[in-house]
């Protein structure tokens, strides 16, 4: 993976818990940031998929793909978030007949 050189100002506040997590898991500080920015990315990307599946913008599949998690992971979160599934009654019952088709 190539990587680029990022100068970033932080507040103290930020510092001294990237110093915390540096000392009680024995870890330099650029891996204690990198740590912590792939979380905060990570949650990002979730927070991104939830909006956008929300609205409408995306698919449960792409909504899922988008976060990096498995179509019922991301249906587990979007319950957890107390987002609506779109999908109706008639719609599951639907894919049903298209999944008995397809398997016979």
């Amino acid at each position: 993976m190539k990587t680029q050189l990022v100068s970033v100002r932080l507040p103290e506040e930020d510092l001294k818990i990237i110093e915390q997590k540096t000392k009680e898991e024995k870890m330099a500080k650029t891996t204690a940031l990198k740590q912590m920015l792939a979380l905060g990315i990570k949650q990002y990307q979730l927070a991104r998929a939830v909006e956008r599946y929300g609205r409408g913008k995306t698919s449960l599949g792409k909504a899922a793909e988008e976060a990096g998690l498995t179509v019922w992971e991301m249906m587990d979160c979007l319950k957890e978030k107390g987002v609506p599934n779109p999908l109706t009654a008639e719609d599951f019952r639907q894919s049903r007949k298209n999944l008995e088709k397809a398997l016979q």
